[in-house]
């Protein structure tokens, strides 16, 4: 299972899961229906990376990488979800690499920017070889040379808006370092260090600085949670400082607010609800789950986060995602489960 993604089709909740075997599955939330038949990705092998992009004409387009990097295989197709077939041309190669004679790698991870630049729908993708990647989704070209590069690679990526409203982009890698982008502006912001050892998962925080209690008060805020091989799951609560197009630096010296003890092992994937910092009828919670197969939850409503509960799985989840406030989905092994979850 490479993602389990939520989505809708027609209005209705529908789960978008990516298997290994290069299909994408669209399924009925509630009952698990196939709703059609798997699209086949085209590309070599298995699915390396996936996303999904709503563009602006409102279909939403499922974009598919395959674990294979030479020209002659490279398939980056971009798919019409609600129609089951092709969208266009495929995402063009990081070809430039391969011409100095430098082979980039496969695409790793893959997301889909929530804020267009100029109009324009972007895909950031993170290439084994430790460059950052940004397509333009409409004219299916590069979008510039690359964003940045980690050493060795990034592991995970994360579509999180500025506090301004512009487009950012989160990264992570092999040495616990995270780094957060001004896409528009094309600029590093801040690094941050993530634990000890890889970063594995990251998931937006969007009622940081604003919940009951809070320690911190006022400004702009970027929240997200960071986890990775440490076992450690790492809150963040970043403010800025002045304003962010014209300091060096988002922050200095930033550490976690929060220090979750989680799974026995690594941390393999995080998810987290969405919810207004106004809306007192909905918990927030957070998800992670772990090499030993167990997946925690915790409320994150009040000034610490509260353990919630945990289940044991056959295999352990390589992805989560939340297809509402009460509902996550989990995929394991070769399997895709949806659990209630809320406060007891």
């Amino acid at each position: 299972m490479t993602a389990v993604v939520p989505a809708r089709r027609a209005g209705a909740p529908v789960v978008v899961i990516a298997s290994v075997d290069g299909s994408v599955h669209l399924r009925d939330r509630s009952s698990g229906q196939l709703l059609q038949e798997p699209l086949r990705a085209g590309h070599h092998g298995a699915t390396n990376a996936f996303a999904l992009a709503p563009p602006p004409n409102g279909a939403t387009l499922a974009l598919v990488v395959g674990e294979y990097a030479h020209p002659a295989v490279w398939h980056a197709g971009v798919w019409n979800v609600d129609r089951g077939k092709s969208h266009g041309k495929p995402l063009p190669a990081p070809s430039r690499h391969w011409r100095r004679g430098m082979p980039f790698g496969p695409v790793t991870v893959l997301t889909a920017l929530e804020v267009p630049v100029g109009g324009e729908p972007l895909v950031a993708g993170a290439i084994a070889s430790g460059e950052i990647c940004i397509w333009n989704l409409h004219t299916r070209q590069h979008w510039w040379k690359p964003l940045g590069r980690h050493y060795p690679g990034a592991n995970a990526l994360l579509s999180l808006p500025l506090p301004d409203g512009g487009p950012g982009l989160l990264s992570a890698d092999e040495n616990s370092e995270i780094a957060y982008w001004d896409v528009g502006s094309r600029r590093c912001l801040t690094k941050l260090g993530g634990g000890t050892g890889a970063v594995l998962a990251l998931a937006a925080w969007p009622t940081a600085g604003a919940r009951a209690g809070s320690a911190r008060t006022g400004g702009d805020r970027i929240g997200f949670v960071s986890a990775g091989e440490d076992g450690l799951i790492r809150m963040w609560d970043l403010q800025y400082e002045g304003d962010p197009l014209h300091e060096e630096g988002l922050l200095h010296e930033q550490s976690p607010l929060h220090v979750l003890t989680g799974p026995a092992g690594p941390v393999l994937a995080a998810a987290t609800t969405a919810k207004a910092a106004t809306d007192t009828e909905v918990v927030q919670l957070l998800a992670a789950s772990g090499s030993d197969r167990t997946v925690r939850l915790w409320a994150l409503d009040g000034p610490e986060p509260v353990w919630l509960d945990s289940l044991t799985l056959p295999y352990p989840a390589q992805t989560l995602a939340f297809t509402d406030p009460h509902s996550l989905c989990v995929g394991f092994g070769n399997d895709v489960a949806v659990f209630t979850v809320g406060t007891p």
